[in-house]
């Protein structure tokens, strides 16, 4: 018994002497015994610590992100037309229009769905870099809608042929129905004759090699002008 009172008497000591370790291990008769971590800061003190580390880590983030804004910025420039449609944007959807006789004619391009190119060997630090959009294209009656769905061929290190994009299939949507519904082929299957009477067309309704070629340059400079925008908000935000 007096061993034992002896032992704790011991223990409390060396509680009352660890208040600045972060862990002790205190020897009994029998075994070791590891003490739970120790209050090191009271509450107002951890919170000034969080604070003034989380302060400047937000620094950091915004001075990382006015750098990136500053070289970015001296690579914009303004966002070219594409001739005969008038442009409409929408966060990253760009929606182009023109009229054909009596056809209403529509190009749908999203930019969160395009291929980055792969830097050329001669400008590896190319900025801004490039990208092959996809794209639908629709022309519409009142009895319904042609739908052509393109893209353009990504060739690896043969390049890359920008005035000529490429229908990867095709679609008739009716008056009142469901586009999601709508029976689409592969436009590829279809016969020789037919397709290049469907490229006629389009060409017919301005979708050829100049369409095509400044497509392409549209679609990699408004990448470019929604980035920096995106930086920008994100700099206010933060």
């Amino acid at each position: 018994r007096i061993q034992i009172l002896f032992e704790a008497a011991m223990f409390r000591g060396l509680l009352n002497s660890a208040c600045k370790c972060s862990k002790v291990m205190v020897q009994t008769a029998s075994k070791i015994v590891p003490i739970a971590y120790t209050k090191r800061f009271n509450k107002s003190q951890i919170m000034s610590c969080r604070y003034l580390s989380q302060h400047q880590n937000d620094n950091s983030l915004a001075s990382a992100l006015d750098g990136e804004i500053a070289h970015e910025q001296g690579s914009i420039e303004e966002l070219p037309s594409i001739n005969g449609f008038t442009t409409s944007l929408d966060g990253s959807v760009v929606t182009l229009s023109k009229d054909f006789d009596n056809e209403k004619i529509k190009v749908y391009l999203d930019i969160n769905h395009m291929v980055e190119l792969p830097p050329s060997e001669e400008d590896p630090e190319e900025n801004p870099p490039q990208y092959l959009p996809t794209f639908k294209i629709s022309i519409s009656k009142p009895q319904g809608s042609l739908l052509f769905f393109c893209n353009y061929h990504d060739q690896g290190s043969e390049g890359h042929d920008v005035d000529q994009f490429i229908i990867s299939e095709v679609s008739f949507v009716g008056k009142d129905q469901n586009e999601s519904k709508a029976f689409t082929t592969d436009f590829g299957n279809l016969d020789l004759g037919l397709i290049g009477e469907f490229e006629l067309y389009l060409e017919r309704r301005g979708f050829g090699p100049q369409f095509s070629s400044e497509l392409f340059t549209f679609s990699s400079a408004f990448e470019h002008f929604s980035y920096i925008n995106f930086l920008k908000n994100v700099r206010k935000f933060v």
